[in-house]
């Protein structure tokens, strides 16, 4: 089995992320190079293809307990403890994802009845970062460790509950240093 990179592709105005197979990335990387020839340069003439300096590996299990009211979880990334909890808190009350619903913290709902509605001033990135929850929910999966621990603190205060006491995050929330691998 190949290992897979997250490769980026940086542009004016945006910038696509997205994890790949090795092999896949040095075919997009060839075809690139292969159709983008200097002026004058003979069809067919061949590059020296480097893989990506910017692509790494990616990371694809950890574990982060996760205690919400009595029940433990084990989860293997963070978006899988943040998408356990508003499962979780939903279930115990069904109206407490509309009340999360009216969260907005910088420009983006914490949760929302249409993917597009989660990015307020970028409504297209909810093509690669909404995942839906139950019952038409969607959330927000572009997230760093600091702004998943906000958005707990936040749906505690929706279910009316206690941080760090009816719903205790995993010990890495608590201040231990996460990269972004850590969350997918």
């Amino acid at each position: 089995m190949s290992q897979e990179h997250v490769v980026t592709v940086q542009g004016p105005g945006m910038k696509f992320e997205k994890a790949v197979d090795a092999g896949f990335a040095d075919a997009v990387v060839a075809f690139v190079l292969s159709s983008s020839k200097a002026p004058g340069e003979r069809p067919g003439a061949s590059h020296q293809v480097d893989p990506p300096r910017h692509s790494r590996p990616v990371r694809r299990s950890g574990q982060y307990d996760l205690t919400i009211l009595g029940q433990q979880y084990t989860e293997a990334t963070l978006k899988a403890c943040l998408k356990a909890a508003l499962v979780a808190l939903h279930r115990r009350d069904p109206d407490f994802l509309l009340r999360l619903s009216k969260e907005v913290v910088k420009n983006r709902r914490v949760v929302a009845r249409r993917p597009e509605d989660l990015f307020i001033s970028s409504p297209h990135l909810a093509a690669d970062y909404a995942e839906p929850l139950p019952d038409g929910w969607y959330f927000d999966t572009n997230l760093s460790s600091t702004q998943v621990r906000l958005r707990l603190e936040l749906a505690c205060k929706a279910a009316g509950i206690t941080f760090g006491v009816d719903l205790v995050p995993p010990k890495q929330l608590h201040g231990g240093v996460l990269t972004s691998e850590d969350l997918f």
